[in-house]
């Protein structure tokens, strides 16, 4: 169990951390752990909750664990260039130090290149922070440990497509041009190679995606805004880049739990179908008996393993620029208030 959960924080940290001013390994991610464990005598044979504080020489043994995301700082994303002394996530650079190797070579139609050639890798200065080796080294470690969370050589390959979109789509650039009328300006994207490999490496129309950024129509709505200009154009593509990375993070995530989860013996797949048909008997029950809805959801809200559990947190640094944000501020802000919560009721 320990081995799994090693190779899953192997993972975690990947994807969720990142080389601040602070500190070169700096969690951006606020993260409540759970680890399960249970009893058993001296022989090895498993213990009840109930008669474990009865049996002498009971050991404890960790059975599993799980993993929940209170905060993640998806802004570090489009934002990284702002910051000095610090670096974008540590996938980004692991998966550009190895894009040479011979069982990434599906990955050469995508146009990987050096890190100084995407926008959202390079700090303030126009540098990127890092050594290559130990890059390259981390990343070899992340294969194997994605291989033993589950994922399969096709899913890794459909992870790397997705950074590397997110890489491609940092480098879009938009060019405005004056309309017949001030709500009427032409927006345009400066160079077409940067637009067409995102599109390429996400599985989209490159047309249906410069529409995106460029659509003026509200989401959910018929009503039209005044016009997008340049700068709506590029943060939108910033919170296009923030939004997908976040998505990643919460499947990768998903996978990790499933995989880490108390049930030792069990497998993914029959876990998973499992939970959609439980789920299946709680919608059928409900439309039966509506009077019992209130009791369904008390239900829903157990804990699923009902196991015994030591729980931790992992809060992130405190984020200190020369130039603060105000997203610097709402971070900083909840991190204390999640510190204060933890220490006051745990």
């Amino acid at each position: 169990t320990d081995v799994r959960i090693a190779h899953a924080s192997r993972v975690m940290n990947a994807f969720c951390h990142s080389v601040s001013s602070n500190s070169i390994n700096s969690s951006r991610c606020c993260r409540v752990i759970k680890y399960f464990y249970k009893f058993q005598d001296k022989d090895k044979d498993p213990i009840s909750q109930d008669a474990s504080s009865a049996v002498k020489g009971a050991i404890p043994l960790l059975s599993g664990a799980h993993m929940e995301c209170l905060l993640f700082e998806k802004q570090r994303v489009s934002e990284n260039s702002v910051m000095s002394g610090s670096r974008n996530f540590h996938i980004f650079y692991q998966l550009l130090a190895t894009k040479d190797l011979p069982e990434l070579s599906a990955l050469e139609e995508f146009c990987l290149g050096e890190a100084l050639q995407f926008a959202i890798l390079k700090d303030d200065a126009g540098e990127v922070l890092g050594q290559r080796s130990k890059d390259l080294e981390a990343f070899q470690k992340l294969l194997v440990s994605l291989n033993t969370v589950g994922f399969s050589q096709y899913e890794i390959f459909g992870v790397l497509r997705i950074l590397t979109g997110i890489l491609h789509m940092g480098n879009i650039t938009f060019d405005e041009a004056e309309g017949d009328s001030i709500h009427n300006n032409v927006i345009s994207v400066h160079d077409g190679r940067p637009l067409e490999m995102a599109a390429h490496a996400l599985g989209v129309d490159p047309k249906a995606l410069f529409l995106s950024f460029i659509d003026d129509k509200l989401p959910n709505s018929a009503i039209k805004a005044p016009y997008r200009t340049k700068e709506q154009a590029n943060t939108h593509r910033d919170h296009m880049c923030n939004s997908l990375y976040e998505a990643l993070f919460h499947c990768i995530l998903d996978q990790i739990n499933e995989f880490i989860a108390p049930e030792l013996g069990t497998d993914v797949l029959e876990r998973r179908a499992q939970k959609l048909k439980a789920m299946k008997l709680t919608r059928e029950k409900k439309e039966a008996h509506q009077d019992l809805e209130d009791d369904d959801e008390d239900d829903e809200n157990e804990n699923p393993f009902d196991e015994l559990f030591i729980c931790t947190i992992d809060i992130p640094s405190f984020i200190h620029e020369e130039f603060n944000t105000f997203r610097n501020f709402l971070v900083n802000y909840t991190q204390e208030k999640t510190n204060d919560i933890f220490v006051r009721c745990v």
